[in-house]
């Protein structure tokens, strides 16, 4: 039989948290000190991830994702309808709006560095410090600075 899976058994569920950075409450949004992050972690990558070349990806590993609830960067969204494009590239396309530098202001960056952080911060603790091997993305290599 295969070995137990642990903390990590059940591929159906994930968990959730709401995180207020410490850049929630500044120019943008000056009056709130609502959470601007959410965390999401799943036991499993149960949801299909297609790596650079649009070929599913697998993994028997833990995904924890950050996302901003309330990005200040805007893009331009497009949709490739070309029936006989490869299936990969017929994902909609998300461009930098124009007159902008890059995809994340710089607050954006700020906050997500912060919640990477923070995921890592939470990840030390056990009992899932005692289970995970190691990071593979975005690498241990990779902070916040």
């Amino acid at each position: 039989p295969p070995p137990p899976l642990g903390i990590f058994g059940s591929p159906g569920l994930s968990a959730g948290s709401f995180l207020v950075s410490p850049y929630a409450a500044q120019e943008a949004f000056p009056h709130t000190n609502e959470p601007d992050l959410q965390v999401t972690a799943f036991p499993r990558v149960t949801e299909p991830h297609l790596d650079e070349s649009g070929t599913a990806v697998n993994f028997e590993e833990m995904l924890v994702t950050v996302a901003l609830l309330r990005p200040e960067a805007r893009h331009v969204v497009g949709l490739n309808k070309d029936p006989d494009a490869p299936y990969h590239a017929r994902y909609p396309s998300v461009d930098v709006a124009p007159g902008r530098a890059g995809y994340l202001t710089d607050r954006d960056e700020e906050r997500l560095a912060w919640g990477l952080e923070e995921v890592r911060r939470i990840a030390g603790h056990a009992p899932l410090a005692d289970n995970i091997a190691g990071e593979t993305s975005p690498g241990a290599d990779v902070t916040g600075d």
